[in-house]
């Protein structure tokens, strides 16, 4: 029997798959497509966006998984398998070359055993809350991207603004500054150095988050609240661990 039958032969359903990659290559496999799709992230980001993969399609998503549904979940975050009604093999074979491209992110409480927990030490909101309060909504996708704006986007952003007012932070150049202030004006210190200023890493990603939006034809909120909140924990953490107490 050759190499394609065995595998073939053994991937015949999701818990079949979980078992083909360990830990550290499903954490591998997470971390290429969140490059690919997103560009440079932080290490925050990736943990925080890597919790919620493993979970739906990584070595933590349910055993009766189909292949449709993976790929519809998949989809979240930018992989395509090149098949409209793929098999598991089909999957494996489209994962399998990130399994051993390590990027060298800390994986460290990317799945966490309590999986309960929503909170991070910087964030001090759950998942729920900002995903499912501040913004309640039941539409479930936009095929209008300025009704997206309207209806989500922008009441979003409202309501950040609203929870990080009182949030400031003691800065060398700039005095006392504001989370938002921080968070988004367009350009900030470069790193070790006390005069020249660079764009924005945290408004460059948003930006980025939001003109790939733009672009989709169907936009769905499981994406935007996936790439919102990745985005919100990974300032928190940033913001804190560069201008917090030392």
């Amino acid at each position: 029997m050759d190499v394609l039958s065995i595998v073939e032969s053994r991937l015949r359903s999701a818990a079949d798959l979980k078992k083909r990659f360990s830990k550290q290559q499903w954490n591998n496999i997470a971390s290429n497509f969140f490059t690919q799709k997103s560009g440079k992230i932080t290490n925050t980001d990736f943990r925080s966006r890597n919790k919620y993969f493993q979970r739906q399609i990584g070595i933590e998503m349910a055993d009766d998984t189909t292949p449709e549904n993976w790929q519809l979940k998949a989809a979240v975050y930018g992989i395509s398998v090149n098949s409209s009604m793929p098999s598991w093999v089909d999957i494996y074979n489209t994962i399998a070359p990130y399994a051993d491209k390590n990027l060298g992110f800390d994986y460290a409480d990317s799945s966490p055993s309590d999986k309960g927990a929503e909170l991070t030490d910087k964030t001090p909101e759950s998942r729920a809350e900002v995903t499912k309060q501040w913004v309640p909504t039941q539409t479930q996708e936009w095929t209008d991207f300025d009704k997206f704006r309207a209806e989500y986007f922008l009441p979003w952003m409202a309501m950040l603004k609203k929870k990080r007012s009182d949030t400031t932070y003691k800065t060398t150049n700039y005095g006392e500054r504001s989370w938002w202030d921080l968070a988004l004006k367009r350009k900030v210190q470069a790193k070790g150095s006390p005069i020249q200023e660079v764009d924005n890493p945290r408004l460059s990603l948003l930006m980025k988050i939001y003109e790939d939006f733009k672009k989709k034809d169907t936009i769905k909120k499981e994406e935007v609240d996936i790439e919102l909140w990745a985005w919100l924990r990974g300032t928190d953490q940033l913001l804190y661990s560069y201008y917090g107490p030392k």
